[in-house]
């Protein structure tokens, strides 16, 4: 069991300020909230009636070019120049959020929760988990300069010069993806807020894993006055989205889900990630876990 220093969560978070009410998104069209596709109408649109208090701000690939290169050294600029835009947008919401402080939240995630709901003036860092298996990557929330992101923008930095960056075949590129994603980022949140530097990837036959959310971590979160936390489960229990919160256009609930997490009806599942296929496919564009070999480095 993890070993947990509880005044490591006080050090890095009690002196910082609070989470400012700004939800960054990016995505090809800014003017992306003006669509009526399921996706947008369920989830951004839902996100801003929700939190009339909050700013949303959309960058495209050009905005997120352009911070990186403004904020990155020459040498990592480089590095990342010619990967793929999801690569970008992984280490620019990190180096977003340590600069300016905010949240963070993927666009193709449904919204019926406001973040008023579980976010206070206490309230520091915004860290939910993936089901049980290290932090998730598509939304997370924090004051200006929080530490844990200055070190995650380092671990990302010398994860990628590890892994190099010469052109992959598709199945590596999305091991790629996830590792400077989901992976490093978990490494770093176990190994700063915990003090846990025994976390390591590793590789089983064809799959990624890293550490399982056991008790001893999640009770932990638990305790930490500054972070809020949720198992989340997409799509459909999440920090920012419950099914059992109401019904959302397009689906025909059962009755009986709307009492309790579980189970989630195949059909409901089915058309939501048929929405978001449908989503990508409108803009010419793939999402990170659909990637095919033609166009996994646009630029090269």
């Amino acid at each position: 069991m993890i070993q947990v220093n509880k005044g490591v969560n006080d050090f890095l978070l009690e002196d910082l300020d609070t989470i400012p009410k700004i939800i960054n998104f990016t995505w090809k069209d800014k003017n992306i909230k003006d669509n009526n596709h399921p996706m947008i109408t369920n989830g951004l649109r839902k996100m801003i009636d929700l939190n009339p208090e909050w700013d949303v701000v959309i960058s495209d690939d050009q905005d997120v070019e352009d911070y990186l290169k403004e904020n990155l050294s020459s040498k990592d600029y480089n590095d990342i120049k010619y990967t793929h835009v999801v690569e970008k947008t992984d280490l620019w919401r990190l180096i977003k959020l340590y600069n300016e402080g905010g949240v963070y939240h993927d666009l193709d995630r449904y919204c019926n929760i406001s973040f008023d709901n579980f976010i206070t003036e206490d309230i520091k860092f915004i860290l939910p988990t993936h089901e049980d298996f290290g932090f998730a990557h598509c939304l997370m929330g924090t004051a200006p300069k929080n530490p844990i992101f200055k070190q995650a923008i380092k671990d990302n930095i010398e994860e990628r010069t590890q892994l190099g960056n010469q052109s992959l075949n598709y199945e590596d590129t999305k091991n790629k993806i996830l590792i400077l994603g989901s992976i490093t980022w978990s490494k770093t949140v176990f190994n700063t807020l915990f003090g846990f530097t025994g976390y390591d990837r590793k590789k089983e036959g064809n799959g990624l894993n890293w550490r399982m959310m056991e008790e001893d971590i999640r009770s932990a979160l638990y305790e930490c006055k500054h972070t809020t936390t949720k198992k989340e489960v997409p799509w459909c229990f999440t920090s920012t989205f419950c099914i059992s919160a109401g019904n959302l256009d397009g689906y025909e609930l059962d009755p009986d889900l709307l009492l309790k997490e579980e189970p989630i009806t195949y059909f409901n599942q089915e058309l939501f990630y048929q929405y978001r296929k449908e989503f990508y496919k409108n803009f010419d564009t793939h999402h990170w876990s659909d990637l095919t070999k033609h166009w996994i480095y646009e630029q090269q």
